[in-house]
């Protein structure tokens, strides 16, 4: 049973020539194992690959590493794109909270100026009635100012003709005429004036806001 144990055994005996040390002089150098080559590929993944002296072997080799940064860097630029996503959808969100935010806030002051503004404009038209209306009457009465002169002025007049004409019904008629007339002509200029003060102020009570008809 001694035989069987490994402790008893000649090692030397089992290879050629007892005192030659070990050699692989009889190993194929294909089957020989070239130093390791450690590819991080830029993408941080340790991929170490065991090259062999078969031009055929080290292509597979080289395909793979290849293929494995390949996918590393999709893995990595998918991963960055969903994160730029969800960036740009939580932008978007805050977006719409500010906009909703702002017309909120403006809304009221914004109907606060449109009602303001409406009065202003109701009280410029009502106003520009008023002038015009008072622009109307003080053209009347400057009328009637120069009309009451241009009147006094004939009423001298034929006082002073009536000193120096023969006092005849004839001469006294004329006079009596020429005096109905200024009165006639100044009654027709202030009804005129009137009229077209009249004439006015329907109009703005048509037409309030004061636009003029096409």
């Amino acid at each position: 049973m001694d035989s069987y144990n490994p402790d008893n055994w000649n090692w030397k005996e089992l290879f050629t020539g007892d005192d030659e040390d070990i050699s692989l002089n009889g190993v194929p150098n294909e089957y020989l194992l070239q130093p390791e080559v450690n590819d991080t590929g830029g993408s941080g993944t340790d991929n170490t690959v065991t090259m062999t002296a078969d031009p055929r072997s080290k292509r597979k080799i080289n395909d793979k590493a290849y293929r494995a940064r390949c996918k590393e860097n999709e893995k990595s630029q998918k991963e960055e794109l969903e994160k730029l996503a969800a960036e740009n959808e939580s932008m978007r969100t805050e977006n719409e909270s500010l906009k909703e935010k702002k017309v909120t806030m403006l809304s009221p002051t914004l109907e606060e100026a449109a009602i303001k503004i409406n009065q202003l404009r109701s009280e410029n038209q009502r106003l520009k009635r008023t002038s015009d209306y008072q622009g109307i009457v003080l053209q009347a009465f400057t009328e009637k100012m120069s009309s009451h002169g241009k009147f006094q002025n004939l009423h001298d007049e034929a006082a002073r003709s009536s000193e120096s004409v023969i006092q005849d019904p004839r001469m006294q008629e004329k006079k009596r005429l020429l005096e109905e007339r200024s009165r006639l002509e100044n009654e027709n200029r202030l009804l005129e004036l009137q009229n077209q003060a009249y004439f006015k102020m329907i109009q703005d009570d048509k037409n309030p806001t004061g636009d003029e008809a096409d």
